[in-house]
């Protein structure tokens, strides 16, 4: 079994660094929002490990990616969902306009997607921003 993990592990890592040369290498390509598009609906991969070096490919991808990421939250699978967020915790404060979007799904029914929600708010939200997000969420 343990062979068997290192072997998609590996083969995620592949796939992840393949995206993210042939997405470097499509900057000012009319085609980068269908490849967005493409790896976005990839994020629903059953294997942990492709989904994050997805999200790290996405991440490379600021700011186009930015609004198609805060449309994946609203996504009808918990893993592209979960996906997104991650990818937008990974662009950090240059993803400040996703914020609204993942405050509001910190509502979102699964766990996962709420753990990568959280991780991507303490990411993108400056110290400056903090008393700002604390009232979007209904605090004093």
């Amino acid at each position: 079994m343990r062979s068997r993990r290192l072997v998609v592990l590996g083969f995620g890592i592949t796939v992840g660094l393949m995206l993210t040369n042939r997405l470097d290498s499509q900057a000012g390509d009319p085609n980068r929002f269908q490849t967005i598009a493409a790896v976005i609906k990839a994020l629903d991969d059953e294997d942990p490990e492709i989904r994050q070096n997805l999200a790290i490919a996405l991440a490379k991808l600021s700011p186009e990616s930015i609004d198609p990421l805060c449309r994946a939250l609203r996504d009808p699978s918990p893993r592209r969902r979960a996906g997104a967020a991650l990818a937008l915790g990974l662009i950090g404060t240059a993803a400040g306009s996703a914020l609204t979007s993942l405050v509001e799904s910190l509502q979102d029914s699964d766990r996962e997607v709420r753990r990568q929600v959280s991780f991507a708010i303490s990411q993108i939200v400056s110290d400056q921003r903090i008393r700002p997000t604390v009232g979007l969420l209904g605090q004093p």
